[in-house]
């Protein structure tokens, strides 16, 4: 199933040690036993919750909430979310410096420098320091 290899992809299989399954052999939407991992992982990793208020929360709006068929679709849900949220999360890595860059290129832009005040230079000298600070901790 497609959402197998979601869900291993998640679970990051190879530090699992489970790396000795094909896809065609996940069994999340078969085994409990595979599918209480990821619950478990969701729940020590993004909601910061004990398992039985992560498996509440997951599977809240679910008709029955104590199928396996409904926590799979609720874990891939969630993982759907997660991979969502991530991919338009556009200022991270290098791309926070461009983005510092391009706050000064449009204040430059807006404010020709002979018309810019104390403020407008307070601005740019923060800006072109949070550079300086980022470059060495993020790869750019």
């Amino acid at each position: 199933m497609k959402n197998n290899k979601l869900i291993a992809e998640f679970m990051d299989l190879r530090s699992t040690g489970l790396s000795i399954y094909k896809p065609s052999e996940y069994k999340y939407h078969t085994s409990w036993d595979w599918l209480m991992p990821v619950v478990q992982k969701i729940g020590n990793e993004y909601l910061n919750t004990p398992f039985d208020e992560t498996y509440s929360k997951l599977t809240e709006g679910y008709e029955n909430i104590w199928t396996l068929e409904d926590t799979y679709d609720a874990v891939v849900e969630f993982i759907k979310d997660q991979n969502n949220k991530d991919s338009y999360n556009y200022y991270t890595d290098s791309n926070v410096i461009n983005g510092l860059k391009e706050c000064i290129y449009f204040i430059n832009e807006v404010t020709p420098k002979d018309e810019q005040g104390k403020y407008h230079k307070e601005l740019l000298n923060s800006l072109k320091d949070a550079i300086k600070q980022l470059k060495p901790i993020i790869k750019y």
